[in-house]
């Protein structure tokens, strides 16, 4: 995975793009990624530079295991085929797995603070 991503801390959330490179083990039409706290703006297979729109489904929430992205490859794909899908999202304010401290909550700090548990 590769990250390009910009934090706003004074709206605490995170937008930018995320590239999965991955290798098919077995013959496949779809990916599916697990989410939670996240609004996908769009999907996008990229090929040599080229970036060409996917279809992409979202499950319904759930509070303890998040949601599901079901993403539709362009057709399908053999064992052992390298291809890369790059996600572009902004993280909302249920993003369990982000954690924001403001300035005065941490002991003699100037700025906040922002950090993950993944």
């Amino acid at each position: 995975m590769s990250f390009n991503l910009s934090v706003d801390m004074k709206n605490k959330s995170i937008s930018g793009t995320v590239d999965h490179q991955m290798k098919s083990l077995k013959q496949m039409n779809r990916v599916i990624l697990d989410m939670q706290g996240v609004e996908i703006k769009d999907v996008n297979l990229v090929d040599n530079g080229t970036l060409t729109s996917l279809s992409f489904d979202k499950s319904t929430p759930d509070q303890d295991i998040g949601s599901s992205l079901e993403i539709a490859l362009p057709e399908a794909y053999d064992a052992g085929k390298e291809f890369t899908i790059r996600v572009n999202y902004t993280t909302g304010k249920d993003s369990k797995a982000l954690n924001w401290v403001e300035a005065n909550e941490q002991n003699g700090q100037d700025y906040p603070l922002m950090f993950t548990q993944c």
